[in-house]
């Protein structure tokens, strides 16, 4: 005769899902040297810099889901600075952020390839590129009024092709 084992009651395991999942908010941080034409947009989400000392500390402050707008070839130098700096002085092992980066005027050649090595996606890294007036740019970037999924804000074209 077969013995029958019995297994102690055990209660059963609940199963429990997910309401609410959380959700990353994108930042953004406009590199230029004039504030006054971007105070209007500045909020938790939408930050200024114009020195790589803020540059510096926006990095530290800031969750990994960023986009950085730089105005001039100078800012673009200014963040590959920091992030070359900051990169250097991480952990390997550590996660990569997932940043962007938005460039109005077109960065140095030189800068390109390391753009592109150390960003995740990269707007505007060619002269190309042409933006809507940048009064434009900034209300369909930044104004949550605007249905932002009807407009280009820059378009490449190759004329040789």
């Amino acid at each position: 005769m077969p013995h029958e084992l019995s297994l102690p009651n055990r209660p059963k395991a609940r199963r429990t899902t997910m309401t609410k999942t959380a959700s990353r908010i994108r930042q953004y941080v406009i590199l230029d040297s004039n504030r006054r034409k971007f105070e209007r947009f500045l909020s938790k989400t939408v930050r200024f810099c114009k020195t790589q000392a803020e540059i510096d500390k926006v990095y530290d402050d800031v969750s990994d889901d960023l986009t950085w707008i730089t105005y001039t070839q100078k800012f673009t130098d200014e963040l590959l600075k920091v992030v070359i700096k900051r990169r250097a002085m991480r952990r390997t092992g550590t996660f990569l952020r997932r940043e962007c980066v938005m460039t109005i005027a077109s960065p140095r050649l030189g800068c390109v390839p390391t753009l592109h090595g150390l960003f995740s996606h990269i707007v505007g890294d060619n002269p190309s590129y042409r933006w809507l007036p940048k009064d434009e740019l900034l209300e369909v970037l930044f104004d949550a009024s605007i249905d932002r999924s009807a407009f280009f804000i820059a378009v490449a074209s190759d004329p040789a092709t």
